[in-house]
């Protein structure tokens, strides 16, 4: 089952979702600064990297999540995840290998995966219905794009969010299958 392919803006014209609408008017498009963004600026450089280095520093701040697993090049997330929680555990997954989603102990809490590269896919162990939260990069990027469509297919997959550079996906079994594309005008 694909979900519905609904199209929105930043406004969250069009999302039905209470969660979905909170997520997008609430934290990646909320107009204020944090205490944390000149910090962030500094970490990363460019303007484009900035806008999304400050989006990732928000989903951090809202999902809470208790471990973050990144794949590809670091260039400044973990500073930047650490800055929005500080007792998160960060590790390292190698992007030559496939990323395991395994049955962990349902505490409530979300993790995370930030993936800047693709890896060879993502394998959902049977059983897995811990809440997640899945950012990727450049999903432009062909690999990466692939990556992305796979999970907006996969059956734990609940919630897809795809904006200009980046893609969020959601797993959570509280939530009906939707893929979103939030357009910024």
């Amino acid at each position: 089952m694909q979900g519905n392919l609904i199209k929105s803006n930043r406004y969250g014209k069009g999302i039905h979702s209470p969660f979905v609408y909170r997520l997008v008017t609430g934290v990646i498009y909320i107009p204020y600064d944090f205490y944390a963004f000149k910090e962030i600026r500094e970490i990363s450089g460019d303007n484009l990297t900035f806008e999304e280095f400050k989006i990732i520093f928000r989903l951090v701040n809202f999902f809470q999540p208790e471990a973050i697993t990144m794949v590809g090049d670091d260039a400044g997330l973990s500073k930047t995840c650490l800055l929005a929680k500080s007792d998160i555990v960060i590790s390292q997954h190698p992007d030559n290998k496939e990323l395991h989603i395994k049955e962990e102990e349902k505490t409530g809490n979300y993790n995370m995966a930030i993936l800047t590269n693709a890896c060879p896919g993502i394998v959902f162990e049977e059983g897995v219905n811990q809440p997640m939260a899945f950012i990727i990069r450049n999903i432009k990027e062909a690999g990466l794009q692939q990556l992305f469509e796979e999970l907006k297919k996969n059956m734990h997959v609940s919630v897809t969010i795809a904006l200009q550079y980046l893609g969020i996906a959601v797993i959570n079994d509280k939530f009906q299958k939707q893929n979103y594309v939030i357009n910024k005008w």
